[in-house]
């Protein structure tokens, strides 16, 4: 909207939105370089370490990383702030088939 409004428009064009998204990258850039790029929650550090060795599931990061010792919630929380900042691609498993008795 700003760019717009700079601009003397009243409609918010593509253009404008292109402007603010490399605006946000270069701060985002900018704090990179100044501050690093370690994430500041050491258990997203902790998951990252472990993610070397190869895909994980929820199970086994809750089991292996956190020795079981956080709560689901949470490491859902964690896992989808990790996807949305592009640190980590979550994949669905399709469940399994039920064993007949």
């Amino acid at each position: 909207m700003i760019y717009s409004l700079l601009a003397g428009r009243g409609t918010i064009e593509a253009d404008d939105l292109k402007a603010a998204l490399a605006a946000w990258q270069y701060c985002r850039d900018s704090a990179l370089f100044l501050f690093g790029d370690t994430p500041a929650d050491r258990r997203v550090t902790k998951i990252m370490a472990a993610l070397e060795g190869g895909a994980l599931t929820k199970t086994e990061i809750r089991a292996t990383v956190f020795s079981n010792h956080i709560p689901g919630h949470e490491l859902d929380d964690l896992i989808t702030q990790m996807e949305s900042d592009h640190l980590i691609t979550v994949e669905t498993a399709p469940p399994r088939a039920k064993r007949e008795r």
